[in-house]
């Protein structure tokens, strides 16, 4: 019996509408703003190619071990380099944190039937769990609230807080702990082969596989693959009758 559903963030639930690069590149403009402001006047161009640098480096990383990178922590990194004296904890960079992810979480938009799954899947009983490979959990939170879908979830399972990415079990066997469910009694929703299918497969869990957009899967090992999430209401109300 299926009593609970984790889905996936990016892609599955959220869109971009602008060039994530773009986006970035306008958060180096705020934050950099304001650490002048605060008496830290960094060379813009220089502190942006340093900072594709290090987040190229950070994502090879998490690809190699996945294990996450913690956005924090990378920020921190640079701000020293650049001579700006914190720590993780300091205020200041946490705002430095906040204005440079700013831009995507503004710029993240719902697809259309999005809150009308979620709102069925609450009315069906299930319980809901959003996992999401992110290096900064804050940014996820704040963009899940901003659109109004925080509050259909149990929990919030982001990487950066579990330190392990998706396809890593972690991160699963995290948001079924929280929701106190059996990988038997569970499904997962999202739109990677590799990261959430592989990923939720392992553990084991049943998994649809979501395409947004046209793209060709060489093998699909979910149990169902949809274009839309409409469809993968229809896939579960099927199962819920077998």
């Amino acid at each position: 019996m299926i009593k609970a559903i984790l889905i996936d963030f990016g892609h599955t639930l959220v869109k971009q509408r602008t060039d994530e690069e773009l986006l970035l590149k306008r958060g180096i403009r705020r934050l950099t703003n304001y650490l002048k402001m605060k008496g830290y006047p960094l060379p813009v161009d220089q502190f942006e190619r340093v900072e594709k640098a290090s987040r190229d480096e950070a994502n090879r990383f998490r690809e190699k071990t996945l294990i996450e990178v913690k956005a924090l922590n990378r920020m921190t990194v640079l701000l020293n380099r650049f001579g700006v004296p914190v720590s993780p904890d300091d205020e200041l960079a946490q705002k430095a944190l906040l204005l440079f992810y700013e831009p995507i979480v503004k710029d993240m938009r719902l697809y259309p039937d999005s809150i009308r799954f979620l709102r069925a899947l609450k009315k069906e009983g299930y319980k809901l769990a959003l996992v999401s490979n992110a290096a900064n959990d804050i940014a996820v939170k704040e963009a899940a609230k901003r659109l109004g879908v925080a509050k259909f979830f149990d929990t919030l399972v982001i990487s950066s807080q579990v330190e392990i990415r998706k396809p890593g079990l972690a991160i699963f066997m995290r948001a079924l702990k929280d929701l106190k469910v059996k990988p038997s009694e569970a499904v997962f929703i999202g739109d990677s082969m590799s990261k959430d299918v592989i990923g939720a497969k392992k553990v084991p869990m049943k998994t649809i596989l979501i395409i947004r957009q046209f793209k060709k899967i060489k093998q699909s090992i979910s149990d169902a693959n949809v274009k839309t999430l409409t469809e993968a209401a229809e896939v579960l109300a099927a199962w819920k009758k077998a």
